[in-house]
């Protein structure tokens, strides 16, 4: 199954435990989960939502908790059935408690925030190599063309595995990741305004990856035993774009290195120079020979220069928000 099949699968996650109940009789429960999480990979924290189906086989109290400390956990806008539901949320993580009768289906939801490993992107002299630093494989990764309605696929990448990432052509680009992305909750619940935050960024490239059979977040379901189907969806966004630094003298070299080894994705032209950085646990050096200029870039995406004149005569050049 590709990345175009997401919005098949999220439609699965309603009809799952319909198919339950008209082929096992209620003889099994379900969980079924689909998370989305956004890597923000300058601050070392992911950001994730986690949507949640239950199928239950017998009229029982159910619970659902989350395991991470901020986590809020509640019903969607179409939560199924639920009778008197509560939420509790505030210190600790959020917990969702409701009613359920035999053969009957509820919907949650779950955001949270936590600490998380990354994924790694480097230049390299034809383009960008990403590494899989998550702790865990996906099983396919595409990476979504800005202003182009498709995405380069780059394949499962395992864990600790690397791939190459080349220079990013439009006419390359196959299908659209956002479209297999937005409809995850218009699949799954059918509300009239599911989602108020976009699932893709539009003007810049995003790395997307799915892992299935794979859960983040910790949710623990209280009052049933179910068999569990996840799906995670990884998405980060990448600035794959050259960054630039132009000076009113003309360098005669420029280099670049990412964790103390030179990297061959730099080039001096007049008076600017371009150079592609990292993401994720890379942090890369730019050095300008002639002007005497040599700045740090941290690992953080989308960062800048902006460069003007200072107050003696000189360059200078500092970093600024994308």
């Amino acid at each position: 199954m590709d990345v175009g099949d997401v919005p098949l699968l999220i439609a699965l996650f309603g009809g799952a435990s319909l198919a339950m109940t008209s082929y096992t009789k209620g003889s099994q429960a379900m969980l079924v989960r689909v998370e989305v999480i956004d890597l923000l990979p300058d601050v070392g924290l992911a950001r994730g939502a986690t949507w949640l189906g239950v199928f239950s086989t017998r009229k029982t109290t159910l619970s659902l908790q989350s395991g991470e400390p901020d986590a809020v956990l509640a019903p969607l806008v179409e939560p199924g059935f639920q009778s008197d539901p509560a939420v509790v949320a505030g210190a600790g993580p959020g917990l969702l408690s409701y009613g359920a009768e035999t053969w009957t289906l509820a919907y949650a939801r779950s955001d949270w925030t936590a600490p998380s490993r990354t994924l790694e992107l480097r230049p390299t002299a034809d383009g960008w190599a990403l590494t899989n630093r998550l702790g865990y494989p996906l099983d396919e990764v595409v990476v979504q063309v800005p202003d182009a309605a498709g995405v380069v696929r780059l394949g499962a990448l395992p864990d600790a595995a690397t791939v190459a990432v080349p220079v990013l052509d439009p006419s390359a680009a196959t299908q659209s990741a956002s479209a297999a992305l937005q409809p995850v909750l218009d699949a799954f619940t059918g509300a009239a305004e599911p989602e108020s935050r976009a699932l893709l960024p539009q003007r810049e490239a995003v790395i997307v990856a799915r892992a299935d059979d794979r859960a983040v977040e910790p949710v623990v379901l209280s009052g049933l035993s179910p068999v569990a189907e996840p799906t995670t969806i990884v998405r980060m966004p990448a600035p794959l774009e050259p960054s630039s630094a132009r000076f009113d003298d003309a360098p005669t070299a420029a280099t670049l290195a990412c964790d103390g080894e030179p990297v061959d994705a730099v080039a001096v032209r007049g008076s600017e120079v371009t150079w592609r950085g990292a993401v994720g646990t890379a942090a890369c050096t730019v050095h300008v020979e002639g002007v005497g200029f040599s700045v740090d870039l941290p690992a953080a995406a989308g960062l800048h220069l902006g460069c003007g004149d200072d107050d003696e005569g000189g360059v200078i050049c500092e970093p600024e928000g994308r």
